[in-house]
């Protein structure tokens, strides 16, 4: 959606469309009211089988992953056990953590990245009709270009974050939040809890997918503190819908750097990028990348100077 915490944690990409009949149906079961789902979850056999992630392990056996392919990943000792995962209600980015990128230092560095990869982001722009400049901004502050793609258990990640609903987690954020605030009500807790869950929970069944589809341990699969991995840091329904074969070479690696230039165009141009739009609805686009109005301001700022800047200091 490494760390230190990157610009792709807050990428939730909640509104992406499944790719497979096989993961609309699996996904289908979060539309049950949430107390329906955790009465099955407690009626359900294999208690504290599973190095405490049971509760999960449940879930996604009800959202139609194999019962025995899933406890195969929690119950392997390279998965580790689960812990009491802490939560905020509104959490929202702050402008700081972008200002290192509004430099002109990062600027050269961009400029450098079209000058050497040229051909490719021509090719990129003719196929897609994305501007260079925006795919080399995202790329930029996404990783670096590929340098910091972040080295956590991209399935632990997800896990994590797709247990918060687990009871005794939740009621344990409950109490902790309301020392922080007197007023938070358990209501409130819960939702965010839901919402979080609801959104990270089929990005875990398409982790599940992705690891099959492409034939990869699933344990192989290194990202961000939010399950982000790659050049781009996709997540993996991102990668399903839109992760393509930049180089044609039969394989789609978003840690090729081919296949994430041409998976970042096909990314922004299925969320309507044109290049004759107008910016605001160029923002929207990039606005689906990552929800954060910092985020946004930072790939235009650094994409415009990219393109039009020629010496001096910004």
């Amino acid at each position: 959606m490494i760390r230190k915490l990157t610009p792709s944690f807050f990428i939730l990409f909640s509104s992406i469309a499944m790719l497979t009949s096989g993961c609309l149906s699996a996904c289908s079961a979060l539309n049950k009211p949430h107390q329906q789902i955790e009465s099955n979850v407690a009626l359900l056999p294999g208690a504290s089988r599973n190095r405490g992630w049971d509760y999960l392990v449940e879930k996604l056996v009800l959202m139609g992953l194999s019962r025995q392919r899933v406890e195969s990943v929690f119950q392997d000792t390279r998965m580790p056990e689960f812990s009491l995962i802490t939560f905020k209600l509104k959490p929202v980015e702050s402008t700081d953590i972008y200002a290192k990128f509004r430099t002109m230092q990062k600027v050269t560095t961009g400029q450098a990245f079209i000058r050497e990869n040229q051909r490719l982001l021509n090719q990129m722009e003719a196929h897609w009709g994305v501007a260079k400049e925006i795919v080399t901004a995202i790329l930029l502050v996404e990783t670096h270009f590929g340098q910091n793609t972040g080295k956590e258990l991209v399935i632990n990640r997800l896990a994590r974050v797709s247990s918060v609903s687990e009871p005794e987690t939740l009621s344990k954020n409950y109490l902790r939040l309301k020392e922080e605030d007197s007023k938070i009500t358990f209501e409130q807790v819960s939702q965010r809890a839901v919402y979080l869950e609801q959104t990270f929970l089929p990005e875990l069944v398409a982790l599940f997918m992705m690891s099959e589809r492409e034939n990869i341990d699933i344990f192989d699969i290194k990202g961000s503190i939010a399950g982000a991995f790659g050049i781009p840091q996709f997540l993996p329904k991102s990668y399903l819908s839109f992760a393509v074969d930049g180089n044609h070479d039969g394989q789609i690696s978003l840690f090729n750097l081919d296949d994430a230039v041409f998976s970042t165009a096909s990314f922004l141009k299925n969320y309507g990028w044109k290049n004759s739009l107008s910016e605001d609805k160029k923002r929207a686009a990039v606005w689906n990348y990552n929800h954060s109005r910092a985020y946004v301001d930072t790939i235009f700022w650094l994409a415009t100077s990219i393109k039009y800047h020629k010496k001096g200091v910004i």
